[in-house]
């Protein structure tokens, strides 16, 4: 039975490691959509490419802010998600909330 369950477990983290993965990419390009700069650009993708998706989401998550830049709530859900498959608290990055159109500063 153990190789069977090693199977079933190996397949599961593929599974959830190739979500994570097309969630990431689809952050990054509504993120060069949303307007973060060129540089944090190739920064994120560094890190995508190099399979590290908690820096990945972190530089998009504090670029956006920092720069104060829109995102839609499609784009947070989005970021909850990847913290969930990450394992992390879903509220890791709340303070995006604050770049919702009505909340932006621009």
């Amino acid at each position: 039975m153990k190789p069977l369950f090693s199977l079933v477990f190996l397949r599961m983290f593929f599974t959830k490691k190739r979500k994570l993965r097309k969630l990431l990419h689809t952050l990054i390009e509504k993120a060069t959509v949303f307007g973060l700069p060129e540089k944090d650009v190739i920064y994120t993708k560094d890190f995508w490419e190099h399979n590290e998706p908690a820096l990945c989401l972190d530089q998009i998550a504090t670029q956006l802010h920092e720069f104060h830049i829109a995102i839609d709530s499609e784009f947070y859900e989005t970021v909850v998600t990847c913290l969930l498959l990450l394992q992390l608290p879903p509220t890791t990055y709340s303070f995006l909330e604050e770049l919702f159109p009505a909340n932006s500063k621009s």
